[in-house]
C-alpha cells in the first residue's frame, strides 16, 4: 500500500470526507487496487480493509471476493460484512466458506 494511502487511514475517521480521500487515493488500475486490498488482508488490518473496501465499492471500482476467504473477519459487525458482500463481485459463496472452514470466520452470526 502506498505511503499516503496508508498515513491517511491510520490518522482518519470512518466518515465520507475520509472514504472519499481514500478512493482518490487509490491505484487508478484494477491490479493496484488489488494489490492493496491483498495488503491489507495479508497486514490483518481491519481499518484499513474496511475504508478501501468501502472506498473502493462506493466509487463503483470491481473488488474480487477472493480477499474474503482471509478478510471476511476483519470486516467486523455482520451487518457491515452484509453491505460488502452485496457489491463484491466473485465466488462469494465460496470464499465465505473458504473463510469458515479455515476458522476465520464465526459462527456465531
Amino acid at each position: 500500500m502506498q505511503t499516503e494511502l496508508r498515513q491517511f487511514i491510520e490518522q482518519s475517521l470512518f466518515c465520507r470526507p475520509a472514504i472519499l480521500r481514500v478512493a482518490e487515493l487509490l491505484p487508478p488500475d484494477e491490479a493496484g487496487l488489488d494489490a492493496v486490498i491483498a495488503d491489507t488482508v495479508r497486514e490483518n488490518n481491519p481499518k484499513a480493509l474496511f475504508h478501501v473496501l468501502v472506498a473502493a465499492l462506493g466509487a463503483g471500482r470491481r473488488v474480487d471476493a477472493k480477499h474474503l476467504a482471509t478478510g471476511a473477519t476483519l470486516l467486523g459487525h455482520p451487518l457491515w460484512l452484509g453491505n460488502i458482500l452485496m457489491k463484491i463481485q466473485g465466488d462469494v459463496p465460496e470464499q465465505v466458506l473458504a473463510a469458515m472452514d479455515n476458522s476465520r470466520f464465526t459462527q456465531h452470526i
